[in-house]
């Protein structure tokens, strides 16, 4: 239909979905809809599709901003967010499953009720031919239901020790006599006196750097683990007439803890020795953050007490260890707190009345940069991984009832227990997040695969979703050789997979009955029978699943394939 309203005019509030046409007269026309998103489903993902009528050069822009969404513990807004401008049509996606934030904070609880909320949504036209105007606009905004699918690849820690090696997320250098400087892009990072006679001053220069302990899956260390062992490498370059001490950067413990930024300022001119100004928010002598949040002390919050310290007698060329027990400690603390985005402060010692000090490679030359090497011993019994969400690129919930389940959980307890000795449960499937373990009570000597399986409908958008957790026993995750194939393409590997040549994953599905048996599905609207699989559906408990033609044979080759894999069947005890 044509908008009756003009551009520019008062806005009008529409519910989701709708489709209109608007007419915009010139480049500087704009239409506002605002947005009830009272009726948006569950889990959401919000659509925005414009499309230029007779005008495929013009480019579309779609901005969405003006968030009034309330929650319990305030108001919750969303980043106003603006397309880049595409030709003729343009399209941008909203998940509000992830949008709910509070000053660049989750409000908690997770913003999952949006009656009575609304987003103004703009269309305009800015660019196109002259001639083209009036350009008549189709708007179309729908929502569909997201639902947890993909997969997570898991190593189980065996019992014992392991050692990561975490290279610095962040590291720059603060001046003490320059203290809106710093070098957070620069090659190198110093721990040094500045000393000037006319007048007699000391000034020094500090090292901040830090490291992500809850970085990548596969990188990370386990929940529960017990920290045995660290050591602080760093590379010198220069060796001054002072020595280094190492302490602690007090985490941010105010209203709105923050942790300090690296910026993009870089001294190469001077070899880091007085900084620059850095163009974007950074840590300096004076401040924490220079956007407005000093250090409680001045110069980078050193707090605790000396964790580790070298003379300069103890210093070399090339690399050098820093431990001691109280460094250890320190490392233990943030891996089992989660404190570890502020890190560490490096200090001249000893000699600091005499020019000069330790120069070191900063993390932006590869191969030379800081590294914390951590060695832990990991529970391989209970909580590996220990409430994980599921799908760590999607943020799941729940809240239609019997959604959710585990593959061949047939009581619906939410437990699924492997026959490699492995349990899936759920945590608590009351609140919006769908936070989960798996606990393993087998054979540690175990070596091979375990698999947890998931599949979830939303009854509201007919939208589907299936997935796998494979964890690996004393096997290398990251070895191509240690990962079966996935012969039917479905997102579900052989081995997991209890239909290893039809499509019964996250990616697609196989109708189960009916004139359309066998047929590819996404959702239970494209069968006749309403029966989409993108599960591992086996109700007779045959070891293979409804999708298969053949069961005889499927179950010889699954058979075949879990015993090179070292499987079991997936099926409750």
């Amino acid at each position: 239909m044509l908008l009756l309203a003009a551009p520019n005019a008062v806005a009008q509030t529409v519910a989701i979905p709708f489709a209109s046409t608007v007419q915009l007269g010139s480049a500087l026309d704009q239409v506002t809809f605002v947005l009830d998103l009272g009726t948006l489903p569950n889990r959401a993902d919000l659509a925005v599709r414009a499309v230029a009528q007779a005008a495929p050069s013009a480019q579309i822009l779609i901005e969405t901003t003006n968030a009034q969404i309330a929650n319990p513990v305030g108001n919750c807004n969303v980043v106003e967010t603006v397309s880049p401008l595409g030709v003729g049509s343009k399209e941008i996606h909203a998940p509000f499953h992830l949008a709910c934030y509070s000053d660049g904070f989750p409000c908690e609880p997770s913003c999952t009720d949006f009656s009575g909320d609304t987003l103004d949504l703009r269309v305009s036209v800015p660019v196109a031919d002259a001639r083209s105007y009036p350009i008549n606009v189709d708007v179309v905004v729908e929502a569909s239901t997201v639902v947890p699918s993909g997969s997570l690849f898991v190593e189980v820690p065996p019992s014992q020790q392991q050692t990561r090696t975490f290279l610095a997320a962040k590291d720059t250098v603060i001046y003490e006599h320059f203290p809106a400087n710093s070098n957070g892009e620069g090659f190198v990072l110093w721990a040094a006196a500045d000393v000037s006679f006319s007048p007699f001053t000391i000034d020094l220069l500090r090292t901040l750097v830090a490291f992500d302990f809850a970085g990548p899956e596969l990188g990370r260390i386990p929940a529960g683990a017990t920290v045995d062992d660290a050591t602080l490498e760093m590379d010198v370059i220069t060796l001054g007439v002072t020595g280094v001490a190492i302490e602690r950067v007090a985490p941010d413990d105010g209203p709105m803890p923050s942790s300090w930024p690296e910026g993009d300022a870089n001294d190469s001119a001077n070899d880091g020795r007085v900084g620059a100004l850095s163009t974007t928010p950074a840590a300096t002598w004076d401040d924490r953050d220079d956007s407005g949040i000093p250090w409680s002390v001045a110069g980078g919050d050193p707090t605790g007490g000396v964790l580790v310290s070298l003379d300069r007698e103890d210093l070399v060329f090339g690399p050098n260890g820093f431990s001691s027990p109280a460094f250890i400690d320190a490392v233990a603390d943030m891996v089992e707190t989660g404190e570890d985005e502020d890190g560490f402060v490096l200090s001249p010692t000893g000699r600091v009345l005499e020019d000069g000090g330790t120069r070191f490679y900063s993390r932006h030359v590869p191969g030379f940069g800081p590294r914390l090497h951590v060695t832990y011993t990991a529970s391989q019994i209970e909580g590996v991984p220990g409430g994980e969400t599921i799908d760590t690129d999607v943020r799941s919930f729940i809240g239609e009832g019997d959604d959710f389940r585990w593959v061949y959980d047939l009581d619906g307890d939410d437990v699924l227990v492997t026959d490699i000795g492995g349990v899936c449960s759920i945590a608590n499937s009351q609140i919006d997040a769908v936070p989960w373990t798996y606990s393993y009570s087998g054979d540690p000597a175990f070596t091979g695969l375990d698999c947890c399986l998931w599949q979830v409908d939303s009854p509201e958008t007919d939208t589907m979703g299936a997935g796998q957790a494979v964890f690996f026993h004393n096997l290398d995750p990251l070895d191509p050789a240690n990962l079966p194939p996935d012969r039917d393409g479905d997102g579900i590997v052989d081995g997991c997979d209890n239909c290893q040549w039809v499509p019964n994953g996250p990616r697609r599905g196989s109708c189960l009955s009916g004139a359309s048996a066998g047929s590819a599905c996404l959702s239970d609207l494209e069968c006749s029978n309403r029966d989409c699989s993108l599960a591992q559906e086996d109700d007779d408990l045959d070891g293979v699943g409804q999708a298969c033609p053949e069961p005889g044979l499927a179950t010889g080759l699954a058979l075949g394939l879990l015993a090179m894999a070292g499987l079991g069947s997936r099926r409750p005890h």
